[in-house]
């Protein structure tokens, strides 16, 4: 896999040492915060600090929100009913209902997961799916193994069209090619290609 060179001022990488390794880390951002591309794991963080990200309060988080739709679908659900006389109002809770309900089902049986570690050797598959401008947003679709053993699926959104979003995903694209994690390649690959980007800004250093 060839690696391009990337500048320090280039603004789709920032540079952050990592205390544990010293390795450079490839990061872009997400919709609710930035998504850090190290040789050996994924994490995404929404403070855009990975070492103050809670993993136990990120993976139920997602069932919270789960609750939470559920919750509200049944309560607009139980309004439809009870305002049936009034059409207007009784389709737009019914459908709106029907949607959280359905969402809530879906991420159920996708075995959708809110986690915000991914190792890379428990990487499955990696896929990218272009949203439609100002309807859906671009996302990468990872497919992991969890502690169970389970295959679980991970959307990591990005930016809207609001939010600068074809650069951002331009951006987020670029990134996830250069560390081999889409298309998905083995770690060896992506270690050699951020050696090497870490051996030529360190000559950078040298000379500079």
């Amino acid at each position: 896999m060839q690696y391009r060179k990337i500048g320090r001022t280039d603004c789709q990488y920032k540079g952050i040492t990592s205390e544990m390794n010293m390795e450079k880390v490839i990061r872009f951002k997400t919709m609710i915060g930035y998504c850090y591309l190290y040789p050996d794991k994924i994490i995404m963080a929404r403070n855009g600090n990975p070492e103050e990200v809670n993993l136990k309060n990120e993976e139920q988080r997602l069932w919270k929100h789960l609750v939470f739709y559920t919750i509200t679908g049944l309560l607009l659900a139980w309004l439809a009913y009870m305002d049936r006389d009034h059409l207007p109002m009784c389709l737009w809770l019914g459908l709106t209902s029907a949607w959280l309900l359905f969402n809530v089902l879906r991420s159920i049986f996708q075995k959708s997961s809110s986690s915000a570690l991914i190792e890379r050797d428990k990487i499955r598959s990696v896929r990218f799916k272009k949203g439609v401008r100002y309807l859906t947003r671009s996302r990468f679709i990872v497919v992991f193994e969890d502690r169970k053993g389970c295959n679980r699926i991970r959307y990591i959104l990005l930016p809207g069209s609001l939010n600068d979003g074809p650069k951002a995903t331009e951006e987020a694209l670029i990134a996830m090619r250069d560390s081999g994690y889409y298309p998905f390649s083995s770690q060896e690959g992506s270690l050699t290609g951020i050696r090497k980007y870490n051996e030529t800004e360190g000559k950078e250093s040298g000379t500079g």
